[in-house]
């Protein structure tokens, strides 16, 4: 699978199609009207696809739960409907090579070259069925997929984009949550956190139920990679240290965590001045002491504190 370039663009063009429901709606008819009357079947090697898909190593799909064969037929024929609207070869066996993998994952005897050929059969009344056959519960499930079938080459054309757009519009998913699934899209498409801010690896480590697309090691190098030490003062250094809030509270970006006294000069006198220590980033914060001095780090409210003080201790690798 390629990597998703920059899917924040599309989210941005994305946002501004949802603002009017009708004219969507309206685009959804012409658009389904246009592929239920095509005739044409791409040439695909389904015993290739289906080999090439083993290589695909997410954990556990929640289709795998999905118990009712309508409902994943629906689910899965609407994703479909995305292959056929880019006709670029190699984006169409990276889109069916992922579709492969998810058939595999569902409850559902049908075969993915069976689902795919149904779609031609489809009408524009599948748009709205959507809505009662993929239950609740699914409905970010879905909408991220679209989202990762749509950008699994690169960067989805505008069709595809609408299309997207159309069925988040259906099934009551907001510009919000939209821009959150796409942010996890990225996460998923990228396999990799890098170039990712501050805010975005928190909107992705704090959905954990998207987890099954994202591999332990890479959450827990995004968790590390959060850690800020605020404070780190040796017993030498201050005087009355005292923590103002508490171990594993939440904390904002300049907010009085601690406070100490230190000493100052003036002329040949010396005497001790009030210091206040405030949280540079928002997160948990993880208070300690260990060689006879005070650590505080802003850290993920799913890190863990013998692993902070480990890191500290190895010299923060």
């Amino acid at each position: 699978m390629k990597s998703l370039l920059d899917i924040q663009q599309d989210v941005r063009r994305l946002e501004k199609s949802v603002q009017d429901i009708s004219q969507d709606v309206r685009a959804i008819n012409a658009d389904i009207d246009e592929l239920r009357n095509s005739t044409e079947m791409d040439s695909l090697d389904f015993d290739v696809i289906e080999i090439l898909s083993k290589h695909i190593k997410f954990n556990k799909h929640p289709l795998n739960t999905l118990k009712e064969g309508r409902h994943c037929q629906m689910y899965l024929e609407m994703l479909c409907n995305i292959v056929r609207m880019d006709k670029d070869p190699e984006s169409t066996i990276n889109r069916m090579v992922f579709m492969q993998w998810l058939q595999q994952q569902a409850s559902i005897d049908w075969s993915l070259e069976e689902l795919y050929k149904d779609t031609f059969k489809n009408g524009k009344e599948s748009y709205y069925d959507i809505v009662n056959e993929i239950p609740e519960k699914y409905r970010d499930f879905f909408v991220l997929d679209t989202l990762v079938v749509g950008n699994i080459a690169g960067s989805a054309n505008r069709e595809i984009q609408e299309y997207i757009v159309d069925l988040a519009t259906i099934l009551g998913i907001d510009n919000e949550k939209l821009g959150l699934l796409a942010i996890v899209a990225k996460a998923v498409l990228c396999q990799d956190l890098a170039g990712f801010t501050r805010s975005q690896i928190e909107m992705v480590l704090d959905n954990s139920k998207f987890k099954y697309y994202l591999p332990s090691d890479l959450t827990n190098q995004a968790i590390v990679g959060l850690r800020v030490i605020d404070v780190e003062l040796s017993d030498e250094d201050s005087y009355g240290f005292k923590w103002t809030v508490k171990n594993l509270e939440y904390v904002s970006a300049g907010e009085v965590i601690a406070t100490y006294k230190k000493t100052n000069k003036r002329g040949f006198s010396y005497f001790y001045i009030t210091d206040e220590i405030v949280a540079s980033e928002s997160g948990t914060l993880y208070q300690f002491r260990h060689n006879n001095t005070n650590y505080g780090i802003i850290a993920h409210a799913t890190d863990n504190k013998d692993s902070i003080k480990a890191w500290v201790k190895e010299g923060r690798r």
